[in-house]
């Protein structure tokens, strides 16, 4: 099927896009034949910080790809001045990474062409039209941010790309709440938002004024509790299913009695493509949903109304598309989330979404 930027499938993701070669750049043998998830993803950076742990100053044994990039954010602000350079070193080389993805994506050279088959013209021609790509997720939310994107930018520059522009989104994190904020009908002064991740649950409350987006309230984030080893994607996607009905249900109580008037509508982004409210057959733990039930969306609003013993409606959208609602309305733009996997979103028109405030905040996490 031709790109359709308003409706992605699995084909549009960005993990197994080979970096092959680079004509005319000089690409490090390193990243040659590599896929964008292995040179880019939370446990990449791990992987690499793991083979600097004694330059970084970071426990040796420690090889976590949640908890390694969370230890090595303190290294650009350490006393010692070889660590901070050690860590200038990884971001430099991370932000080229970047790079070089973004030129695989615009150049659409023949030799990555190949190695990327389920594209057909239609999606090199709309990545060639990009002139903007917005930065989001946990990567990018700490010290690595701005340098990967300097990095990044630079090495664009140096192949002669000089119409794509890459931005920090101001909310890295939060991009997929944000996005899911404008979700909300217009008639709600309130709503709970939820991001399902890999690693953690974020979830807070949006808040409207005259039917525009003023605050997000970040609760804390809660541990996902459910593999995505995929040992056993059945038993997995049965927790899964459990914990979001669980997490929504007891966000939703703990916000009424908190004194919270909420819309009965509850927006959540999960890690996989959705249409018409339904997990796609494209394989993995979330899509392993789609077995479950006709219509997970309806099956989650009447197991979540059951436990709370009135009628909510859950409304799920795929992670990359409702990050980029967070900066709808601009075209010929991107969103990237890089967190334990690389998301891809693009921005949509406004039509049907809840403006956003030009004195919108995101307050302090609550408990």
């Amino acid at each position: 099927m031709p790109f359709n930027p308003n409706q992605l499938t699995v084909t549009a993701g960005l993990n197994r896009v080979i970096i092959v070669d680079l004509p005319g750049v000089a690409l490090e043998a390193s990243v040659k034949g590599k896929s964008a998830y292995e040179l880019l993803s939370a446990q990449a950076l791990a992987d690499y910080l793991q083979e600097r742990a004694e330059l970084l100053g970071l426990p040796a044994a420690h090889a976590d790809a949640l908890h390694l990039p969370i230890l090595f954010d303190c290294c650009f602000e350490a006393n010692d001045g070889n660590i901070r350079a050690a860590a200038e070193q990884v971001a430099r080389q991370f932000g080229r990474h970047l790079g070089y993805l973004i030129l695989t994506l615009k150049r659409g050279d023949a030799v990555n062409r190949h190695a990327r088959p389920n594209w057909d013209d239609t999606y090199w021609a709309y990545w060639a039209s990009i002139h903007r790509v917005w930065l989001g997720g946990g990567l990018v939310s700490g010290h690595l941010g701005p340098r990967l994107l300097q990095y990044a930018q630079a090495t664009l520059v140096e192949a002669g790309i000089v119409d794509c522009t890459l931005h920090l989104s101001s909310y890295p994190s939060m991009l997929p709440l944000i996005g899911a904020a404008r979700c909300v009908p217009s008639e709600s002064q309130a709503a709970l938002v939820f991001d399902f991740g890999g690693s953690h649950v974020k979830r807070g409350c949006a808040f409207y004024e005259s039917g525009t987006l003023t605050t997000l309230r970040p609760f804390s984030t809660v541990s996902a509790q459910w593999s995505m080893a995929m040992h056993n994607l059945a038993g997995e996607a049965r927790a899964l299913s459990e914990r979001m009905i669980t997490v929504m249900a007891e966000t939703w109580q703990a916000a009424q009695a908190s004194g919270l008037t909420l819309a009965p509508v509850l927006v959540a982004s999960l890690a996989c493509y959705i249409a018409d409210g339904h997990p796609s057959d494209s394989g993995g733990v979330c899509a392993e949903l789609y077995t479950m039930t006709n219509h997970l969306g309806r099956w989650l609003s009447q197991n979540v109304s059951d436990r709370l013993g009135r009628s909510v409606e859950i409304e799920l959208v795929h992670d990359g598309t409702v990050a980029a609602r967070a900066h709808a309305g601009e075209t010929h733009a991107a969103v990237i989330m890089m967190g334990t996997a690389l998301g891809v979103g693009f921005p949509s028109s406004c039509e049907g979404l809840r403006p956003i405030s030009s004195h919108f905040q995101v307050l302090d996490m609550q408990v």
